[in-house]
């Protein structure tokens, strides 16, 4: 083992935003020469019901194994992304072994599962830690969300907050297209109903009935037959208008988000944090509608288009498009959204070469 860090991860497949961040980080570990070993803990691929978890017990009790081994052999460091859900319970017995073994444990954040209501997990997770255990966060208000909601845990064993954005992980974009013709929405995810995908064609449909020249693109694999049947609908009503075009992966995916004028992301999934979508469409030049979930309210308070309350965001998001359909403003907003990007992408490249140093 040349390196002095185990990596504890969920790796793909299946692609995830969690599963992407992590492949990326056990990269950027082992290209600065820190890498020790690697574990991954993500349940087998088609796993499904009591073998999904057994898989997943049998990968952490592996990792666990592994983290004693590489503790014998002088590696010094644990990194290992926190889960949102029942997976902190794997969590928590790495966590008792890195804490037995006297390592130092860097823990990533990728969901606001437990900042959005507190978790006895995580209170657990943060209790029966080793002491000092930095935390990397999304954003600002991802960390200081942490730091309140379990005060007590992370004041008594000393925890450490740190920075990181998701933005490092967005590589160089194409040359900017000049667009032309109706305005362009889209919207790329996995399509469900919580990721709001029936918010999105509730708002195209809002927008044709209020007669503003607009088309809709939309990819991404199908999750909810309800979704489906919205999709369908909307490609009967509106043939020339609105697209569906499937899972999209690199070439094409760039070609999507190029095509686009507006990214549009009314997400209420719980454990919505910072999409990677949303970075990848302003890299792009597209302008932002989105609900305040997570880190979106802290990103791209900066960013053109808006972040809106659920509450309140059908309403704002069709005055936002309102105002601009037919305006002439759709150059600058590209200039605005890459700009407001390559400051993002700036930042969050400083933070990572920080945290490379001091792991």
């Amino acid at each position: 083992m040349t390196g002095h860090v185990v990596a504890i991860v969920q790796l793909p497949p299946p692609v995830t935003g969690l599963s992407a961040v992590n492949q990326r980080m056990v990269e950027e570990l082992s290209r600065a020469g820190k890498l020790a070993a690697v574990a991954n803990v993500a349940p087998p691929e088609g796993a499904r019901g009591p073998h999904k978890h057994l898989g997943r017990l049998a990968r952490t009790l592996s990792a666990a194994g592994l983290l004693i081994r590489a503790r014998i052999r002088g590696v010094t460091t644990v990194y290992m992304p926190s889960d949102g859900g029942a997976g902190m319970i794997g969590n928590i017995a790495l966590m008792l072994v890195a804490r037995a073994m006297r390592y130092r444990v860097w823990v990533h954040h990728h969901s606001f599962s437990y900042l959005n209501r507190w978790s006895l997990l995580m209170w657990m997770q943060l209790s029966l830690a080793p002491r000092g255990v930095v935390h990397l966060a999304l954003c600002p208000d991802m960390l200081e969300g942490l730091k309140a909601r379990y005060s007590g845990p992370w004041q008594r064993r000393g925890h450490i907050g740190r920075t990181l954005s998701n933005a490092f992980m967005i590589g160089p974009t194409p040359p900017p297209v000049a667009r032309s013709g109706p305005l362009v929405i889209g919207h790329l995810s996995n399509l469900m109903v919580s990721k709001g995908a029936l918010r999105f064609i509730e708002l195209f449909l809002a927008a044709r009935a209020a007669g503003l020249p607009i088309r809709a693109e939309m990819a991404g694999p199908i999750w909810d037959e309800e979704v489906r049947g919205a999709i369908e609908a909307a490609q009967a009503d509106h043939p020339a208008s609105f697209r569906w075009l499937g899972p999209l992966y690199g070439a094409e995916k760039a070609r999507f988000y190029a095509g686009i004028d507006v990214f549009v992301f009314p997400t209420d999934y719980v454990n919505e944090a910072q999409p990677v979508v949303l970075l990848e469409a302003l890299s792009a030049g597209a302008a932002v509608l989105a609900t305040a979930r997570g880190c979106m309210a802290c990103d791209h308070a900066g960013s053109p288009g808006l972040v809106s309350p659920l509450a309140g965001f059908h309403e704002a998001a069709l005055a936002w498009l309102t105002e601009h359909a037919t305006g002439d403003r759709r150059a600058d907003l590209q200039r605005e959204a890459e700009a407001a990007f390559s400051r993002m992408r700036a930042e969050a490249e400083a933070q990572l070469a920080d945290v490379l140093a001091a792991i």
